[in-house]
């Protein structure tokens, strides 16, 4: 089995405890991360450095953070194929909306970011999973982040909230 660490609309410029914080108590013992998309700093994937990361850059990223990341990604953990990006406009419709981005890809699963609004649905076969932003903000109230479990052609998602 891969767990992978899922975040989101982190919104750091930089390393800071409260992002190494999350490191320890959430992330430290996943295979793999997935950052679905404003880091804000592509600096802060330098915290993960040990771990085999993915990641997509959002709307809210610097411009050094676009120009090194994609906007989307397909990739594929034993035999899960998994769709990443972070979306955008309005928080309404999704994951419908960013969905039509990958119809052609045949994924099993789809993470996403944007809303800041922990979501984990199916649609249709294909697992939905936003783990929320993961600092507490404007539109979320508490941070969270998301774990994926992948064994063979299975995905299996929890959200968790972060605890302080």
């Amino acid at each position: 089995m891969t767990k992978i660490g899922v975040i989101s609309d982190t919104h750091k410029k930089k390393v800071d405890e409260d992002l190494k914080n999350v490191w320890e108590k959430y992330l430290k013992d996943v295979d793999i991360i997935v950052h679905a998309g404003d880091l804000t700093s592509i600096e802060i994937l330098e915290l993960f450095k040990d771990k085999r990361v993915y990641a997509i850059h959002g709307n809210m990223d610097d411009s050094t953070t676009k120009n090194s990341l994609p906007e989307k990604l397909v990739l594929t953990v034993e035999d899960v194929k998994i769709g990443v990006v972070h979306g955008w406009g309005s928080p309404l419709g999704f994951p419908e909306k960013v969905f039509a981005l990958f119809e052609k890809d045949d994924i099993n699963c789809l993470i996403y970011g944007h809303t800041h609004m922990p979501k984990k649905k199916m649609l249709g076969n294909i697992l939905a999973l936003n783990p929320g932003a993961t600092f507490p903000g404007f539109f979320n109230r508490k941070g969270s982040i998301a774990y994926l479990f992948v064994e063979g052609k299975k995905a299996e998602a929890e959200i968790v909230e972060i605890k302080e």
